[in-house]
């Protein structure tokens, strides 16, 4: 019997290229019983843009907000851009003034501020491959870089006001949810 397992990742779909699918061929003996002898099989590939993989986030501090390539202020979210492998790197502003505010209005220690800012690099990273996936055409034609460009410099843009509720919202969800626990 063949199966086949299709993945769609996120990624490959934002850059237009067909699911991950892997068929395998199952043998059974009499009364459905796997048979014991196994078809030998490729070595694993190391990982590239074919496979699913957590999102790049590179953490950008104040020191580099004036970097040509940044061109960060007190409000800015996050900076996109295309990574080596195909996939998108996202540049997060950790000294964003939202989250840093809300950082100095915790009266909790340091274990929690480390979780506020899993949760807001993370929170950041997210919505923002949520939106280049739902904002790509899937085109294949000499325009897509371009069109690329400007979804990635609209998603840094608006960033800015993600970031301003992306913390106390995440918050607040996982206040929520310890409660239902």
């Amino acid at each position: 019997m063949d199966v086949t397992v299709t993945v769609t990742d996120p990624i490959r779909s934002a850059q237009g290229l067909d699911p991950w699918v892997n068929t395998v061929t199952m043998k059974f003996d009499e009364g459905g019983k796997p048979t014991p002898e196994r078809p030998p099989h490729p070595p694993t590939p190391p990982r590239g843009p074919d496979q699913l993989g957590y999102p790049n986030i590179i953490e950008v501090y104040k020191d580099k907000w004036t970097d040509s390539m940044y061109n960060f202020d007190k409000s800015s979210g996050l900076l996109v851009t295309s990574g080596k492998d195909g996939g998108f790197d996202f540049h997060v502003n950790m000294d964003n003034k939202y989250l840093q505010n809300y950082l100095l209005n915790q009266k909790k220690k340091k274990e929690a501020e480390d979780a506020v800012r899993f949760a807001y690099k993370w929170g950041m990273a997210l919505i923002a491959f949520g939106l280049l996936q739902a904002g790509s055409t899937g085109a294949e034609d000499s325009s897509e870089a371009d069109d690329d460009n400007t979804l990635k410099d609209r998603v840094s843009q608006l960033s800015r006001g993600v970031a301003s509720v992306i913390v106390p919202t995440v918050m607040k969800l996982t206040k929520i949810m310890e409660e239902v626990s």
